[in-house]
């Protein structure tokens, strides 16, 4: 019984660091002042998360992240984007 409760106490206090690192990364949200809510993504670098503005990002940004199937699309749209300042 003792043991139970110990055991369940433990995972309670992992379970609390788990909730308090990713509130404080939902915190961080708020350091985005130039972009839009609905442009941010959650992204990973080198295992830790990180915002990114889909809109303003670069290419060389992109590829410093971890490569998801998410962050491989972003890539491939932006570089095969059909408008180009420049055409104007």
């Amino acid at each position: 019984m003792e043991q139970t409760i110990y055991n369940e106490n433990l995972n309670l206090k992992k379970q609390l660091v788990k909730l308090e690192k990713e509130l404080a990364f939902m915190k961080k949200i708020l350091e985005n002042k130039s972009s839009m809510v609905y442009n941010l993504e959650k992204a990973t670098k080198n295992g830790k998360p990180v915002w990114i503005d889909t809109q303003m990002i670069t290419i060389l940004e992109l590829k410093q992240l971890d490569q998801t199937d998410f962050i491989k699309k972003l890539i491939h749209d932006k570089q095969n984007t059909r408008y180009n300042d420049n055409d104007w």
